[in-house]
């Protein structure tokens, strides 16, 4: 019984991770949109520029986090749609392999039940 949690559980593997980074990053790049779709991505669009959500830049609540990340991105590339889609694939890598780890963990926990 012991043993079960003498055994640490296996690190995440960086490789694997950069891989994906890679190839979500690469689909964003091919498929970004470099218009404005509706009022919606308009705001947020204005929000690279510019935090202001008396004026709707972006719409309440404002997404502080998110739009600080995108003005630190934004003002690396200087483009809107690819400061978007970097992010993106930011986002999702990190999703992925969260859902990846959550799996795993809730594995772990029922083979030691089991």
């Amino acid at each position: 019984m012991t043993e079960l949690f003498e055994k640490s559980p296996p690190s995440i593997n960086w490789w694997s991770v950069l891989v994906v980074f890679v190839v979500v990053a690469a689909t964003r790049f091919a498929t970004t949109v470099y218009y404005i779709e509706d009022i919606d991505s308009l705001r947020f669009a204005l929000s690279a520029t510019e935090f202001d959500v008396i004026n709707n830049k972006p719409h309440f609540p404002g997404y502080p986090v998110f739009v600080a990340l995108l003005q630190c991105v934004h003002a690396m590339f200087n483009s809107v749609a690819l400061s978007f889609s970097l992010l993106g694939a930011v986002a999702t890598t990190g999703i992925s392999f969260a859902l990846i780890e959550l799996a795993r963990l809730n594995k772990l926990k029922i083979n030691r039940i089991v």
